[in-house]
């Protein structure tokens, strides 16, 4: 399968992805600031990648506590986009995906006075719809699986952040990492841009696909 992708970014993180997309989403890493407290933290976002696009969104809730402190959390989220890709000598012409995705994680932080990281475990369910049908690409319909998180931050500046995030999915057997830059508030808004690659072993051409991102979220 010939199929380009797509994603989406995080920083506070996850999910699951698919060959042909790997869009998931992934929330931003809690604000180190040593006067913040927060229990609710929503995330919206957008994710281009060589010949795809998509947009995603969610929120992480702590469960007994606070996002800037140690502890559990829960956290839903969703996606939707489309895709292209050439199937080659299957069909003529270019095919078009549109894919729509939700998931949800438990999770697990560990927060320090300039850094943190967190372990994410949850579930997966994508739909992909492909115009015209290719027969020969396995991505098709509805299917769900199981997802494994890992995240990490730190603060090296007091308006800095960098993290780095990865998620492995059985979905469509596909796993991702990313790299991020947080820092920038505007409007109560916090900001990030990340770069990222995605990989499926169902890819036949093209198993590893990079993604950059936009989002922003606020903190409640």
């Amino acid at each position: 399968m010939a199929a380009k992708r797509l994603g989406l970014g995080f920083a506070a993180l996850l999910a699951g992805s698919g060959p042909a997309f790997s869009g998931e989403p992934l929330s931003l890493i809690p604000d180190l600031s040593p006067d913040t407290s927060y229990r609710r933290l929503v995330f919206i976002g957008s994710e281009i990648g060589k010949a795809n696009f998509s947009l995603y969104f969610g929120e992480r809730r702590a469960l007994g506590g606070r996002l800037d402190k140690t502890g559990k959390f829960i956290e839903l989220g969703g996606a939707t986009g489309v895709y292209a890709y050439e199937p080659g000598a299957r069909l003529p012409g270019e095919v078009v995906g549109f894919v729509e995705l939700s998931t949800a994680s438990l999770g697990f932080q560990k927060v320090w006075p300039r850094a943190g990281g967190a372990v994410l475990v949850g579930a997966v369910l994508e739909r992909h719809r492909l115009k015209p049908f290719d027969p020969g690409n396995p991505v098709n319909g509805t299917r769900g699986g199981a997802r494994l998180g890992f995240e990490a931050w730190a603060k090296p500046l007091p308006k800095l952040i960098v993290a780095g995030a990865g998620t492995v999915a059985n979905a469509h057997r596909a796993w991702r990492a990313d790299a991020r830059l947080e820092g920038i508030r505007f409007a109560k808004y916090d900001w990030a841009v990340s770069a990222g690659a995605a990989m499926s072993p169902e890819e036949e051409d093209e198993p590893v696909s990079g993604y950059g991102t936009l989002s922003c979220q606020r903190r409640f």
